[in-house]
């Protein structure tokens, strides 16, 4: 299921010069002792006349608590998530179809797993790894998911799970009250 690992790429690295995140989000537990799997999530923003980017917002969160949030989310949202995912996954965008073998990090990141679209397009997106200690794994992860995608995700989630998306950005990700209406709970992927 998780294919190969490598080292975790600079991109999943935290932008406040740490080499790794260290701890999880929501429960501080030790992420890096290679007992647990976890996840990094950032939302990207790029700056149309400019070559930078900068994190909107960026996290790890354990596979445990992970799941606990998805828990969270409505049962109308899963189901509506499951079908839009069955139905959009570009899995051309993981995989190189002609060796069977993932397509390599950089590659991945370029494009968006839902449009197929090049990330290079989209003024915000969000990228996710799967990780286990210092290690990233190459399987369904990383990928990137363009603004647009974020928006028809967002879409299919119920009023209950926007609201639990909402009360995780404002209670973990530390976002001050005067963003808190611009940043839309759509970036999170969780």
């Amino acid at each position: 299921m998780f294919g190969e690992f490598v080292e975790i790429p600079k991109i999943f690295r935290p932008s406040d010069g740490r080499e790794y995140f260290e701890k999880c989000l929501v429960c501080g537990a030790d992420l890096l002792s290679g007992d647990r799997y976890y996840f990094i999530e950032k939302a990207v923003r790029r700056y149309a006349n400019f070559s930078a980017t900068d994190a909107i917002f960026e996290y790890a969160i354990c596979e445990t608590c992970a799941e606990k949030a998805r828990e969270e989310f409505s049962l109308e949202s899963k189901e509506n998530l499951r079908i839009f995912f069955e139905k959009n996954l570009a899995f051309d965008s993981l995989v190189d179809f002609s060796s069977g073998k993932p397509l390599d990090i950089e590659t991945r990141l370029a494009r968006c797993m839902i449009t197929r679209r090049p990330i290079a397009d989209s003024d915000e997106y969000a990228i996710a790894a799967l990780c286990k200690g210092r290690r990233a794994a190459i399987s369904l992860f990383p990928y990137a998911v363009s603004e647009k995608a974020l928006e028809a995700i967002n879409e299919e989630l119920s009023n209950k799970t926007r609201d639990f998306l909402e009360g995780f950005k404002n209670n973990y990700l530390g976002v001050p009250p005067e963003l808190r209406k611009i940043l839309d709970p759509k970036i999170i992927l969780i």
